[in-house]
């Protein structure tokens, strides 16, 4: 099986899967059409030159108003289309460590999202240098809503377990009082 990368319209096999639009041709026509995008679509075929798998990466060209003024970054939004079953992953170590060595490193980062469960190509991911960001961590970050808004029913009931059972909580008032709060983080 060999991997093919298509940038051109032009060139396009036929035969490609389009039983996902997020990897289909449809979405790299579109993507080419876009200004200040560019579609890499990664495509397995066999010996007989029948699609096995393809999947779409878009890179976005944006400025900034800080450094970096200009930069890139590619986006894949899941695994692929595969025409057959790929439960080792190795299809998708295939595809994305080809669009991985197109892209080089030029980007500013790759991001590889909605993945169809969490461990998914986890070692394939790990192989070309990728790593997890927890959502959670970016989702609660947001400030856009009280604090009280954001916290899950969960955590709100672990918090209120920890006061009954005599937890204290405080304002930090004064540099002494940080002091004394880091002195017991590093405790811990």
């Amino acid at each position: 099986m060999t991997v093919k990368i298509y940038t051109s319209g032009d060139d396009l096999p036929t035969g490609l899967l389009e039983d996902n639009f997020f990897h289909s041709p449809q979405l790299f026509a579109i993507c080419r059409q876009t200004p200040r995008h560019r579609p890499y679509l990664a495509v397995i075929e066999d010996d007989s030159r029948q699609v096995v798998a393809q999947m779409l990466a878009v890179v976005r060209y944006r400025s900034s108003w800080f450094p970096p003024y200009y930069y890139m970054h590619c986006r894949i939004m899941g695994e692929g289309v595969y025409s057959i079953p790929d439960p080792q992953g190795e299809l998708f170590g295939m595809l994305l460590q080809a669009i991985t060595s197109k892209i080089g490193r030029r980007m500013l980062y790759a991001e590889v999202s909605h993945l169809s469960h969490k461990m998914l190509g986890y070692r394939q991911l790990r192989d070309n240098r990728y790593f997890p960001v927890r959502w959670m961590s970016i989702h609660n970050s947001l400030h856009s809503r009280t604090p009280e808004e954001r916290i899950s029913s969960t955590l709100q009931h672990r918090i209120d377990n920890a006061y009954q059972r005599g937890v204290i909580t405080d304002e930090v008032q004064s540099d002494d009082d940080f002091k004394e709060y880091m002195r017991l983080m590093r405790e811990l």
